[in-house]
């Protein structure tokens, strides 16, 4: 049909170019045109998911660049609160995303819980460390 050619013409032949672009709105956080976007290849699966695989890694990575920007300040100043702000911050970000501007996709629903999960863990890596770095802090006073 009609529909398939256009659909190969407009969609298929120019996958580089919409996952590029993809990165680029979502790198200038032009939300609303990246929803534009999804809407224009949403009839075509197997974009649809590459374009969301996209979506999540950015977000992901920029978790994980805001926690490296303040991790030696978190352990140095023993501010806890920071890094738990910095995770929140993103998450809310991603979440605005979702629910303003991707329809509370299903698949970004899975993404935020997965990321629920992912924060989860650092919360608690982070709280074994700071456990640990006071233990060691005590012992070391305690030689002085």
């Amino acid at each position: 049909p009609l529909i398939k050619k256009v659909e190969e013409i407009l969609i298929y032949d120019q996958l580089e170019a919409i996952y590029t672009e993809v990165k680029t709105l979502l790198h200038n956080e032009k939300y609303s045109d990246l929803a534009l976007l999804f809407k224009l290849v949403a009839r075509v699966p197997n974009v649809t998911v590459k374009s969301k695989n996209i979506v999540e890694d950015h977000f992901c990575l920029m978790g994980i660049e805001a926690i490296r920007r303040i991790g030696k300040t978190v352990i140095n100043v023993k501010n806890p609160k920071l890094y738990v702000e910095t995770i929140l911050d993103n998450h809310i970000e991603f979440f605005k995303l979702v629910r303003c501007f991707l329809n509370n996709d299903q698949h970004f629903i899975a993404a935020l819980n997965k990321d629920i999960s992912i924060s989860e863990m650092l919360l608690d890596q982070y709280r074994i460390y700071c456990e640990k770095k006071k233990i060691h802090d005590v012992g070391i006073n305690t030689l002085n």
